[in-house]
């Protein structure tokens, strides 16, 4: 009961804080379309996600890390050590990281990769700040895979929430005081708020866990053994955040800035019930693995069948947004921003429920230690957009989503059977 009872916990606080998330994220980007314009905040979005999407450069340390804990429980210094270990060598990581970024001149090549025609100001500056925002992230992330082994995820999300109410409130004095190039100043307000309140919670999570240093020793034997327990769930996260990654970079290369800026527009309301829908799923990884390990069947197909089910609620919750998607972005935005697409609107919803089936299915997949047969067909998938690209086929915003839908699609089929077949 006790568990069942923490699972509950977790997942509603999960949910409830996405929720206070994605509203707040539909505030600033009221506000961040209106200071930017569509060319910039299109860049804006674009660069941004890209870079989030590199936090696995510590190459699954963090996940190493946090499957690792529970078998120290009751070992403190052992735990102290792996903890300090892990550390360490995500700070190595860091700046062999940033020897390779300063030697190749990486953000004139970003720049020129992106294809930008749309002139903006300082932009090279822009790339070098999230770019060591992205360092200090990764250096952070060891101390949330801590929380995360003690069962506390929704306070990972409560840091988020509290970083995106402070960018908010940033954002609407930029707004306000009508300042010179705004995006840099955009991006200055979102990292200070990223690098403090991370780096405060790192700090708490060392001062709280590590209470003596004389008896942390770094050993290799351990720090190969969290390599290689890491490199899966690298792969795997490579593989599985590269999709929509890469499409959001063949948008804005093929198809300009401001497409790239209506993208996002329908993305972040669609994929806002993406996230909130997967927040509820956080706990199946671990109980999944907690049940496989133990071959308990009768809970795995019981819990499986309820999972599925959630996914005709999903279904329900974006038919009501693609119907009311019109008011929606009337309300949010106004209709001189942005134009609603009911054609779009549908696809785009299509496309946010394969996304949140996709998610589902991996999670229990990841449950089942069923990670290579992911790698194969994320590798795939990927596969397939890059010889769509190749062959000229991604010239619209119609022909990308269909490729989108039918990849989530078939890859949804067969993630499907292979659980079926271990469960």
């Amino acid at each position: 009961m006790k568990n069942n009872f923490n699972i509950l916990k977790q997942t509603s606080w999960s949910i409830l804080i996405r929720i206070l998330i994605s509203g707040i994220s539909f505030i600033s980007i009221s506000i961040l379309l209106t200071t930017l314009g569509i060319n910039e905040f299109g860049i804006w979005i674009t660069i941004s996600a890209l870079f989030a999407s590199f936090s696995f450069v510590d190459f699954g340390l963090a996940n190493g890390l946090r499957n690792a804990l529970p078998k120290f429980e009751d070992d403190r210094v052992k735990s102290n050590n792996l903890i300090v270990q892990t550390f360490f060598i995500t700070i190595i990581i860091a700046l062999i990281a940033i020897i390779i970024f300063e030697s190749f001149s990486f953000s004139n090549i970003l720049v020129d990769f992106l294809k930008l025609e749309y002139e903006v100001v300082e932009l090279e500056i822009i790339i070098d700040i999230l770019f060591y925002l992205l360092i200090i992230t990764v250096c952070v992330k060891p101390a949330n895979a801590v929380i995360q082994a003690e069962h506390k995820s929704h306070l990972v999300s409560f840091l988020l929430l509290t970083t995106q109410a402070l960018s908010l409130i940033g954002y609407s004095i930029i707004s306000i005081l009508d300042v010179e190039n705004p995006l840099l100043k955009v991006v200055l307000v979102y990292a200070i708020t990223t690098i403090v309140i991370n780096l405060s919670f790192c700090v708490y999570v060392i001062r709280s866990k590590i209470k003596d240093l004389n008896n942390i020793s770094i050993y290799s034997n351990t720090v190969i053994d969290l390599l290689k327990s890491g490199l899966l769930f690298f792969v795997t996260a490579i593989s599985y955040l590269s999709i929509l990654q890469i499409i959001n970079v063949l948008i804005i290369r093929n198809l300009g800035p401001s497409a790239a800026g209506e993208y996002g527009l329908y993305s972040k309301l669609f994929f806002a019930i993406n996230q909130i829908a997967i927040a509820g799923f956080v706990p199946i990884w671990s109980a999944f693995a907690s049940a496989n390990e133990k071959n308990d069947s009768t809970w795995k197909k019981k819990t499986f069948l309820k999972i599925e089910k959630t996914f005709l609620i999903v279904l329900g919750v974006l038919f009501v947004v693609f119907i009311g998607g019109d008011l929606i972005y009337e309300i949010w935005l106004g209709n001189q921003i942005f134009s609603y697409s009911y054609h779009l609107g549908a696809l785009f919803s299509i496309l946010s429920l394969m996304i949140v089936i996709n998610t589902g299915y991996a999670y229990i997949l990841n449950g089942l230690d069923k990670l290579r047969f992911q790698i194969i067909l994320n590798c795939l998938f990927i596969s397939l957009i890059l010889l769509m690209n190749l062959l000229g086929y991604f010239k619209s915003f119609l022909n990308i989503l269909i490729v989108l839908i039918t990849g989530y699609a078939l890859v949804n089929i067969f993630y499907r059977r292979k659980i079926k077949i271990n469960i």
